[in-house]
């Protein structure tokens, strides 16, 4: 179910999140009218987020504060909880257990921060399976015989009622190398 009172709710009536949502290139798609993109999820759905609930997202270390918090794919901990647990079970590295159940490739993220935050205000975000990616030269498909729903959160970073977004609405922040699980402190988080 979606909140009308969500921070972010002017998003959903403005087509271009949900485009970005199902994977589609945005300035394809209204300079050349084309729907050119690869990735995103397959039906998006708009709901809402559970306040006091952690949500993680894997991130690239050379993305400032903006770029780790900012950035619109989550998942939730359940989700983040099967990764990790199909990790173990592998014996595959978190980063590649992530790439392999979220079709991450390898030009898209180094997938090498792992961070997570509370969510204390309400907003809502797109959810629904991710689907397949195909790059000029390789192709990543989510497991078919498991769903893991992804969301992409629209306006986190700027949109067209509220700036920066995501320093409003996370709380108890944490930021560790995804491989390791170390934690880093956040000024670590921004690039050198």
């Amino acid at each position: 179910m979606s909140n009308p009172h969500a921070l972010n709710a002017v998003c959903f009536g403005q087509e271009h999140w949900k485009l970005i949502a199902k994977g589609y290139d945005v300035r394809a798609w209204y300079d050349e009218g084309v729907g050119k993109g690869t990735g995103g999820i397959k039906s998006p759905v708009r709901q809402s987020l559970e306040i006091g609930h952690r949500y993680y997202r894997f991130s690239s270390g050379d993305k400032g504060l903006a770029g780790h918090l900012g950035g619109g794919w989550w998942i939730s901990y359940e989700i983040y909880k099967h990764i990790l647990e199909f990790s173990k079970s592998n014996s595959l590295d978190l980063p590649y257990a992530a790439r392999l159940w979220l079709a991450l490739p390898y030009d898209w993220s180094r997938v090498d921060r792992l961070v997570s935050a509370v969510l204390c205000k309400p907003i809502d975000a797109y959810q629904g399976a991710g689907k397949q990616v195909e790059l000029k030269d390789e192709t990543w498909t989510p497991p078919q015989h498991q769903k893991l729903t992804q969301m992409y959160i629209p306006g986190l970073l700027q949109n067209s009622s509220v700036n920066e977004l995501y320093k409003k609405v996370w709380t108890k922040v944490e930021f560790k190398q995804a491989r390791t699980g170390k934690a880093l402190k956040r000024r670590a988080m921004e690039p050198a």
